[in-house]
């Protein structure tokens, strides 16, 4: 990059391979050519020699990296080495690689590592640019045909759960109204559906305040289930009674009489007389005589 015209030969190659120890000095990947090459987003494992060039394994890729490398964020790489006579070169007499650099796009948001300052040429440290890219660019493997029905079939994915959790929803709301004693049957279809709302918000519907603020759905269950059972004050014949009598003809009238109704009494037994008059059963006598 300083202009200076360099040659290498395979022997060059091959000593910076055998000469590279990342116990004396760990070649790390990064962004640019920062500063005291940092930050760092992996390492450079090992160095091998292979039909004539030079290859690097990373490891400890950092992953919002790799992703990045992998979509052809990067369109150059560039490779740092310390010259045989620098300073600072860890094993003199060889190029000993300093870092790997990837050039093309801003350095990723990852949390705990610093913006890379980019340093000025430095005394014994010769930096190569390779304009070919590490990665071909990645072409679309979905026509837009393809693209839309993918997106049609996933909009139609989420309408089937969002309808199958309402319905798995609604029907412990059933199942929850259903056995409170205190909600007589002509409250429940209400109260399911009062809890079916709630369920269906966005966010939890909360009411209170402070320490005494909770979800109103929870208060309403518990407002439902603190409803007292109503209280029956008589009984009405049934109509496992009424088959029951039925079948024995001869039971008393007292044994369906249960409300003390002297009208309805007298109705039975006008009913049992049709019955016995005319051969028929309890309902068709019923009917010719309630008419």
């Amino acid at each position: 990059m300083s202009g200076a015209q360099l040659q290498f030969s395979e022997a060059d190659l091959q000593q910076t391979v055998a000469a590279y120890d990342p116990a004396r000095h760990e070649a790390p990947l990064v962004i640019g050519h920062p500063a005291h090459d940092l930050p760092a987003y992996g390492w450079v494992q090992s160095l091998s020699f292979n039909e004539g060039a030079l290859d690097a394994t990373p490891a400890q890729v950092n992953p919002d990296f790799a992703e990045m490398v992998a979509v052809g964020a990067f369109k150059k790489i560039s490779a740092s080495f310390y010259s045989p006579t620098s300073p600072a070169n860890p094993v003199p007499g060889v190029y000993y690689l300093r870092h790997v650099g990837f050039l093309g796009a801003q350095p990723p948001a990852v949390k705990g590592l610093r913006t890379p300052q980019f340093a000025d040429p430095e005394d014994g440290v010769l930096t190569f640019e390779f304009t070919e890219p590490l990665y071909p660019p990645q072409e679309p493997t979905v026509t837009p045909e393809e693209k839309a029905a993918l997106e049609a079939e996933n909009t139609h994915l989420r309408a089937e759960l969002a309808a199958s959790r309402a319905a798995a929803v609604h029907a412990a709301n059933q199942a929850f109204c259903e056995s409170q004693p205190g909600v007589l049957p002509a409250w429940r279809e209400v109260a399911c559906a009062t809890l079916d709302h709630f369920a269906a918000q966005p966010a939890p519907v909360e009411f209170g305040e402070g320490a005494a603020k909770q979800p109103l759905a929870d208060q309403f269950k518990a407002m439902l289930s603190a409803l007292p059972a109503p209280v029956q004050t008589g009984e009405s014949a049934t109509s496992a009674r009424a088959a029951a009598l039925q079948a024995a003809p001869d039971a008393t009238d007292a044994q369906f009489a249960e409300a003390s109704d002297p009208a309805r009494l007298l109705q039975h037994q006008a009913i049992r007389a049709h019955m016995a008059a005319h051969h028929t059963d309890y309902a068709t006598a019923a009917h010719a005589v309630i008419q």
